[in-house]
């Protein structure tokens, strides 16, 4: 966290500027971590009050400061002062309805500095020493059991929507809304990163993980605006349903599924670990993610779920599912802006009949029509022609820490605004089929992919499949994909 850098100028002067940078050369997290050539984004600072509206709080002196062209003399002042609203431990049996829950508070940004991504872990910085993870929200569960959540509204929220830790079984999330919310919309449990100092992250029976879970028709919109975490996260699941929902404007993210780092891909202990086990992800509908950060998608779902030596065996299925590349898709980075994304021995996925589709590049017939964004004549041609340092189905250290088990067919790649079938278009599979000889006897499949240019080329069943995807109300849209949306 800063609000500016001082730098001294070929005359000797002292300036101030932004401390807006990419890091070239990175620092380094407790086990060697590196944010090396990221982009590293700051808020709260002073220099960039020069809009309507913007404010900057000056802790040390315990002023806020708003620009405003109109006097600001009269109004009434209202500010949250709430980390959680509910912090429930050992509940069994309970139901929120119709609930409206807004105006959480959060200081952390304030006082400390955060790294997003990684589902949250970033506070692990040397710099500051093991802070934890963030935890404060509307609704905060630890081992709890038979919890509903329905019809509820979480919005304006300076953290998390619903946080719950420990142990959670039979927890069921249905026709909810969730917009603006500074951290994830929904997590559940904390993840074991690489990170050796990590708490809580590994499957215990009875202890840290989460079993039959459903979380159906929700509407999901500018989540993770602080935090940078993914919109919806469960780490350790057994037995889920994640159907039927919408996610529209997340900084990282969309969905994110699994994350057990204690773990020896040969050898995964099956009977008594779960990183996520009969998990179906299905209908759900995600446009203009990973809007400020670099290595995600919208949908991802990291390391293995059974040992190398079993093969032909599926124990999860992600089908069905629209992802559109919108125009604000990887805003922050562009680099390593996925689709479905299978990271680190990911394994035991059929993954079929889902839909990416690539709206915004290629929108242009020559590149002066680029004029207006800024963008050079050399970068205009590439705009045009791929979404540089994308893939829309990627698999993740595929060579060296044994992705198996996965079987990805008859899903549908579409560029609609292409006007030739071109290679380019098309950063599919990547890894898949490079490092034949290395993943040979892993199970890994790929069969019945369509390519599809234009939308007219549309067949009319995966215009259906289209209008199925998503929350009631928020489905998607055949016609956002004809709109010029660059």
């Amino acid at each position: 966290y800063a609000d500016y850098v001082e730098v001294i100028n070929e005359d000797g002067e002292v300036e101030k500027h932004v401390a807006v940078y990419q890091a070239k050369t990175g620092f380094q997290i407790n086990d060697g971590y590196l944010t090396s050539d990221r982009y590293v984004h700051m808020k709260n600072a002073y220099a960039y009050l020069d809009e309507n509206n913007e404010y900057f709080y000056d802790r040390a002196n315990g002023k806020l400061y708003l620009y405003s062209d109109t006097p600001v003399s009269g109004f009434d002042v209202e500010y949250a002062t709430l980390d959680w609203m509910f912090t429930l431990w050992g509940v069994n049996k309970l139901n929120f309805e119709n609930v409206q829950f807004t105006g959480t508070d959060d200081y952390w940004l304030t006082e400390n500095d955060y790294l997003g991504g990684l589902g949250g872990m970033s506070p692990y910085v040397t710099l500051y020493g093991t802070t934890g993870f963030q935890d404060r929200s509307a609704l905060y569960f630890n081992d709890c059991s038979e919890v509903r959540v329905t019809g509820c509204r979480f919005y304006d929220l300076a953290c998390e929507g619903i946080n719950a830790a420990g142990w959670n079984t039979d927890f069921y999330y249905a026709n909810n809304v969730f917009e603006n919310i500074g951290s994830s919309a929904l997590r559940m449990g904390t993840h074991n990163p690489i990170l050796s100092d990590s708490t809580g992250g590994s499957w215990f029976e009875g202890e840290t993980g989460a079993r039959n879970v459903t979380v159906i028709n929700n509407y999901f919109h500018n989540i993770a605006t602080e935090y940078n975490t993914p919109a919806l996260m469960i780490t350790k699941l057994d037995q889920g349903v994640i159907k039927n929902n919408t996610i529209i404007d997340c900084t990282y993210t969309a969905i994110s599924l699994g994350w057990d780092f204690d773990y020896d891909y040969k050898n995964f202990d099956y009977d008594n670990r779960v990183n996520l086990r009969n998990v179906d992800v299905s209908y759900n509908y995600i446009s203009g993610f990973m809007t400020e950060m670099g290595d995600g998608g919208a949908i991802y779902v990291p390391l293995p779920n059974q040992k190398t030596s079993v093969t032909d065996f599926y124990i999860n299925s992600m089908h069905h599912n629209y992802i559109m590349f919108s125009k604000n898709t990887g805003d922050g980075t562009g680099k390593m802006v996925v689709g479905i994304y299978f990271d680190i021995s990911s394994s035991n996925w059929y993954c079929f009949e889902n839909i990416v589709a690539e709206q915004s590049y290629g929108a242009h017939k020559d590149e002066t029509d680029l004029d207006a964004y800024g963008v050079s004549e050399e970068e205009a041609e590439s705009k045009r022609l791929s979404r540089q340092g994308s893939d829309y189905i990627y698999l993740q250290h595929i060579d060296t820490q044994e992705c198996h088990n996965l079987f990805v067919k008859d899903n549908f790649i579409i560029n609609v605004r292409a006007t030739k079938e071109d290679a380019q278009f098309y950063e599919v599979y990547q890894n898949f089929f490079d490092v034949k000889d290395a993943v040979k006897g892993r199970n890994l499949q790929e069969e019945g992919t369509v390519y599809i240019v234009g939308v007219k080329s549309i067949p009319n069943y995966v215009k259906g499949l289209i209008a199925k995807a998503g929350s009631e109300g928020h489905r998607g849209d055949i016609a956002l994909l004809q709109s010029n949306n660059y």
